[in-house]
């Protein structure tokens, strides 16, 4: 038999942790669900890479959709309390962000959680939210997965781990995506 022989080549995208622009803070957020239970994360940074702040908790267990928009919400009122103005929003799950800019239905559970987010938005001066992969999201997803309460205004307490990550985002390190 003669068959012709395909030769697939799998080519590897490469995710970045975008800094923010000068005068603007980047919030990262993320959920988890794991076998013990549930956890948010969520890190906002400044251009520079540096987190301006952090926290991890657990949280009752739910479908991943409703806990990452929780974390929105609470990365979002963290933005608040600390007068932000200018704010990225950046997570890991595209429904969610369907969900806030409304191309996507919004679990009835949660309308409650997205009217407060945009409500939170309203109170910055400029926003934008957008998508990132997993990879590139991992100060957020370490964080949500860690569920021990961290200050983030205390950056020398944070575990090696995670300062390893804010270090590679900040100095542009590519994360390799299959």
């Amino acid at each position: 038999m003669n068959l012709p022989i395909i030769h697939r080549v799998k080519h590897t995208k490469t995710v970045q942790w975008q800094k923010p622009d000068d005068g603007w803070m980047k919030l990262n957020t993320d959920a988890s669900v794991m076998k013990e239970g549930a956890g948010i994360g969520d890190v906002i940074q400044d251009p520079e890479g540096a987190a301006i702040v952090a926290f991890s908790h657990s949280i009752k267990k739910d479908n991943i959709h409703l806990l990452e928009l929780d974390a929105i919400y609470h990365g979002l009122h963290q933005v608040v309390s600390k007068n932000l103005k200018k704010i990225w929003v950046e997570f890991d799950s595209m429904m969610a962000v369907k969900t806030i800019e409304g191309h996507f239905p919004c679990p009835w559970k949660r309308a409650s959680t997205v009217e407060k987010i945009k409500n939170l938005l309203s109170k910055c001066e400029t926003w934008k939210i957008s998508h990132i992969w997993r990879e590139g999201n991992g100060a957020a997803d370490y964080l949500s997965k860690w569920n021990c309460p961290i200050k983030g205004e205390q950056c020398d307490n944070f575990p090696d781990d995670f300062s390893l990550i804010l270090c590679n985002d900040a100095s542009g390190t590519l994360y390799p995506r299959v």
